[in-house]
């Protein structure tokens, strides 16, 4: 009898992708946790296009800050665009979206985050701890390990 993987789904941001590259707080656990969610699933990623943006943002901080050389920067960068990831336009937030991330103090990319997770109704993978605890009335949280990394989903009406 052959067992059919399970689809999972996510969202996930810069901050649950850069520890895949690069040695960070938390790095080997993102990397473990997304090695054994792809276990025996079929995992499906997707986020807002301004993904790679944030993640090339990132990576030219760490090379100014001498964290990185241009070269590692480079491969990371690669990394990041080979991903099997889907990408989604979202050229704005609806009003509600607007409103929540204006009384919840979330800055504009984060509710883009946010916003595409609600709208595909699945998980968004964070490991951004003020995300998670401005997000957190409007959110479910599930904390995965000890490293903070969550995954939140809005809450459903």
């Amino acid at each position: 009898m052959t067992v059919e993987p399970i689809d999972l789904s996510f969202v996930v941001d810069a901050s649950a992708l850069l520890p895949l590259t690069f040695p960070e707080n938390g790095s080997e656990e993102v990397s473990r946790i997304f090695a054994s969610i792809g276990e025996g699933a079929k995992l499906s990623l997707h986020a807002p296009s301004l993904l790679y943006i944030e993640c090339a943002h990132a990576l030219m901080r760490y090379v100014r800050r001498g964290s990185l050389t241009s070269e590692e920067a480079i491969s990371a960068y690669r990394y990041f665009i080979q991903l099997p990831t889907t990408p989604h336009d979202i050229p704005a937030l609806d009003l509600h979206e607007f409103k929540w991330a204006l009384d919840n103090v979330v800055g504009s990319y984060d509710a883009i985050y946010v916003s595409l997770a609600k709208r595909l109704d699945i998980p968004l993978v964070t490991m951004d701890a003020k995300l998670v605890s401005k997000a957190g009335s409007y959110v479910q949280l599930m904390n995965l390990t000890q490293a903070d990394l969550k995954i939140i989903s809005f809450k459903k009406a």
